[in-house]
C-alpha cells in the first residue's frame, strides 16, 4: 500500500518535472535507499568443550595430538600404560580357570553325598558341608568373574578416546607422565 502511494507520488513529480522541460530520472526505490548495517565485535564459543583425563592411574604412553590438531569422535587421544592391568587380566582368569575346577569338584563332592545319604552311609552334617562347600566354590567363581571383568574394563580405558568431534585447544600433559583420575590431560 505504501509502495502505491510513494510510487504514484514519485510518478506525479516525474511528470510535473517534465513538463517543465527539466530532465528526470526514474529509479526503484530499493536501489535508492541503502540498507543499514550494524557490527559488533563477538567470539564464536563451541557449545562442547571438555576437559579430557584419565579414568584409571597409569603411565601416558603417548599423546597422538597437539593443540590445534582436529580429532574426529571417537579418535585415540590419549594412549595410557596398560602393561599392570593386562597381568591383572591374567591373574584374574587364572583365579577363574582355578574357582571354576574348585566348583566342578564341590559339585561332584555334594552329588555323591546325595546318594549316601539315603542309605545312612553319610552324617548329615558332612552332607551339610558339602552343600556349604559348593556354595562357596558358587561365590568364588563369582568372585573372579568380577575381578576378570574389573581387569578388562580398566583396560578398555587404558585407550582414552575423543568424545565428540572438535579441535585440541590444550595440552597440560606429556607422555611419561602420570595420569590420574580427574587430572585434565588435554582440552
Amino acid at each position: 500500500m505504501i509502495r502505491r502511494i510513494l510510487t504514484t507520488w514519485l510518478l506525479g513529480i516525474a511528470v510535473a518535472a517534465a513538463q517543465e522541460g527539466s530532465p528526470v530520472q526514474v529509479q526503484e526505490l530499493s536501489k535508492l535507499l541503502s540498507p543499514v548495517i550494524f557490527t559488533a565485535p563477538a567470539e564464536v564459543v563451541s557449545a562442547n568443550r571438555s576437559r579430557i583425563s584419565a579414568r584409571i592411574e597409569a603411565r601416558i604412553d603417548a599423546i597422538p595430538v597437539d593443540v590445534g590438531d582436529t580429532v574426529e569422535h571417537g579418535e585415540d587421544v590419549v594412549i595410557l600404560d596398560c602393561a599392570d592391568f593386562e597381568l591383572a587380566r591374567q591373574r584374574a582368569q587364572a583365579e577363574l580357570d582355578s574357582a571354576r575346577a574348585r566348583l566342578t569338584r564341590a559339585q561332584q563332592q555334594l552329588a555323591r553325598s546325595e546318594t549316601l545319604a539315603p542309605r545312612q552311609l553319610l552324617s548329615e552334617d558332612l552332607l551339610e558341608q558339602r552343600r556349604t562347600e559348593q556354595q562357596a566354590a558358587e561365590a568364588a567363581v563369582h568372585r573372579a568373574r568380577t575381578a576378570l571383568d574389573e581387569a578388562a574394563l580398566a583396560i578398555s580405558r587404558c585407550r582414552i578416546q575423543s568424545p565428540f568431534a572438535g579441535a585440541v585447544t590444550e595440552r597440560p600433559a606429556s607422555q611419561g607422565e602420570l595420569a590420574r583420575p580427574g587430572t585434565t590431560l588435554l582440552e
